[in-house]
Parts: structure tokens; C-alpha cells; sequence
């Protein structure tokens, strides 16, 4: 015979949904961590490109390294977007240097997003010039 007692009828519906409330919640800091590892290799990516097209303008012994900068920064704008900012040094005649900050998209809410500061991405790039002797 079976018995079935009022007290425990529907408890498993709260354990269910807490469990898939944490599984869904881990799988889109899991996304969110994927999504954001991929954005900073495209800035990485787009930063050593810039900085050796620049290079490379330079070892030829170029003297128009503006427009060689004005290009790299049109196509690293095109693969990461308006928003993002390439700062130039040129401390170094042997060394281009490029620093590249590029917001980085977010799936989490900004609340969220400020506290695991996933907002932008710094990064910082030398190339040295090879120049033939």
C-alpha cells in the first residue's frame, strides 16, 4: 500500500527550479567568460597588426608614416568598431609602439559587468623596426 503524505507534495518543484536557476546562471557567466577571452584576442590581434603595417612602412624608409598610421587604424577600426581608441609613441625611432583600448561586449548586465570589470580592454603592443644595413 501506498502512502502519500501532504507535507512533502510539490517539495521537488523548488528544488528543481533552484538547481536550474544556478545551471543557467553558470552557463552564462560561462558564456560571457568565452565571449570576452574572444574579444581580447581580437584586440590583440588587431593591435599587432596596426603596429606592424606601421613597422613595415618604417623599415622601407617611408616618410609617410602618418598615412601609414591613418591605414592601420582604419582596419583595426573596421575589425573591432568606432568605439575603439590606438594611442601611438614614438619615443623610439627602432620601436612602434601602439596602444589599443576597445570596449569589450558583454552578455551579463553593467551592474554585473563593473563588478567583474569586464568593461574595456588595454592593450599594449612593441614591434621592432628591422631596417637593412
Amino acid at each position: 500500500m501506498r502512502t502519500n503524505s501532504r507535507s512533502q507534495r510539490g517539495s521537488g518543484v523548488f528544488g528543481t527550479t533552484f538547481g536550474l536557476f544556478v545551471f543557467l546562471l553558470m552557463l552564462l557567466v560561462a558564456v560571457n567568460v568565452i565571449y570576452a577571452l574572444y574579444a581580447r584576442s581580437m584586440v590583440t590581434n588587431a593591435a599587432f597588426d596596426a603596429a606592424r603595417h606601421v613597422a613595415g612602412y618604417t623599415a622601407a624608409g617611408d616618410r609617410d608614416a602618418a598615412r601609414a598610421i591613418e591605414d592601420a587604424e582604419f582596419h583595426a577600426r573596421i575589425g573591432l568598431g568606432d568605439a575603439t581608441r590606438l594611442e601611438w609613441s614614438a619615443d623610439d625611432p627602432d620601436v612602434v609602439v601602439v596602444r589599443v583600448i576597445a570596449v569589450t561586449p558583454s552578455l551579463l548586465p553593467r551592474a554585473l559587468g563593473d563588478i567583474f570589470g569586464v568593461g574595456a580592454t588595454d592593450r599594449r603592443v612593441r614591434v621592432r623596426v628591422e631596417r637593412e644595413r
